[in-house]
């Protein structure tokens, strides 16, 4: 059973960076340094968020990576 996702408000301005990251299938060393510092230095998402989004980012998740070209990113494969 698939569950909704809920999403930090302060988290919402980096979600089209995380979706172009991933939208060719390949998340590129430099893109996961610069989202990953972003998401660093902005004090209002909680610390269990960010760890979230540093699941998102590694590039050995094959289940992001089988994912992103198709645009079918769930819970169910996000590790929630």
């Amino acid at each position: 059973m698939k569950t909704s996702l809920s999403i930090q408000d302060s988290l919402l301005p980096f979600l089209p960076l995380l979706y172009i990251a991933w939208g060719d299938g390949v998340l590129e060393e430099h893109e996961m340094a610069f989202i990953k510092k972003q998401i660093e230095e902005n004090d209002t998402i909680n610390p269990d968020t960010k760890l979230l989004v540093y699941k998102w980012l590694d590039p050995t998740n094959q289940l992001l990576q089988e994912n992103s070209l198709t645009g079918k990113v769930t819970s169910d494969n996000m590790q929630i």
